[in-house]
């Protein structure tokens, strides 16, 4: 998570650097079928960018680079990306690709993989690599796959987002609710306990140990108390992404970036008329 700005968003038609003053766009000469939907910072500070097909592209603070990617996407859909200390996870439809210096390797179900289709990752606190999945939640660690579904636990075999904490309490964002997994039975937060609908989306932890949970039906919620309080700026805007900064938690949303301050009073808004390429962010 950034200390401080720049936040780095993507938009159906570019590369967006917010803050400090305008967003700043930058836009690739070659064709990006649907734009960019994922990105991730490495720690060279290139921003690593994949979008629908199997674009993927990094920006090097001046040009974007095309990188060259082989049998592992063939036909393939890339849908998002983790940053490593020497490499690149990529998510797809057909697999999970680990590419470090021009080189590939290909994880399916054969590898112990629930299914192909990669939803969303993450890279742990102690180095390995959160997966979810249409069928499941999936832990890479040294190698070897680890998996969760309903049978374990879940809420929900369809997993949409979720956050490991600084207590290594893990939030896992379903298609039924918000589960809080940590030494022991799922805790499960829905509609019931605040949550704007059942269709969690992305999960944040901030540093002062506050619970922020957008919702893809609509909203954003604050834990308090055991349960979620609507944040009424963003009340019925579909929640893409969240992400922190040293003083503000940011929203991408399907009407502009929202920053937020940490007890959600509204900062700004970006969207066109304030110079982003499109009012959807994530």
């Amino acid at each position: 998570l950034p200390d401080a700005l720049p936040i780095w968003a993507c938009a159906p038609s570019g590369l967006v650097r917010v803050g400090p003053g305008a967003p700043e766009v930058y836009r690739t000469s070659g064709s990006v079928p649907g734009g960019w939907t994922s990105a991730c910072q490495s720690d060279d500070g290139k921003v690593w960018l994949g979008g629908h097909g199997s674009s993927f592209d990094a920006w090097d603070g001046s040009n974007f680079v095309k990188h060259s990617v082989g049998f592992a996407l063939d036909g393939a859909e890339l849908t998002t990306l983790a940053c490593a200390p020497r490499g690149v996870w990529i998510g797809t439809s057909q697999g999970l690709v680990w590419y470090e210096d021009g080189k590939e390797r290909l994880y399916t179900v054969h590898d112990g993989l629930p299914e192909n289709g990669i939803r969303t990752m993450r890279l742990g606190r102690n180095g390995e690599l959160w997966i979810g999945t249409r069928k499941g939640l999936s832990r890479l660690f040294k190698g070897h796959f680890q998996s969760f579904d309903y049978r374990n636990g879940l809420s929900n075999d369809e997993v949409n987002a979720f956050f490991e904490d600084r207590e290594s309490t893990l939030w896992v964002a379903t298609r039924h609710g918000l589960n809080q997994f940590l030494d022991g039975p799922a805790t499960l937060f829905t509609a019931k306990q605040g949550l704007p609908s059942n269709e969690a989306g992305p999960v944040l932890v901030d540093r002062s140990g506050a619970i922020w949970a957008g919702n893809l039906g609509g909203g954003l919620s604050r834990l308090e108390s055991n349960r979620f309080s609507s944040v009424a700026v963003l009340r019925g805007t579909r929640v893409l992404t969240l992400v922190e900064s040293k003083e503000a938690i940011w929203a991408g949303t399907d009407e502009g970036l929202v920053q937020l301050q940490k007890d959600g009073r509204l900062i700004a808004r970006y969207g066109i008329a304030q110079g982003m390429p499109s009012e959807k962010v994530r």
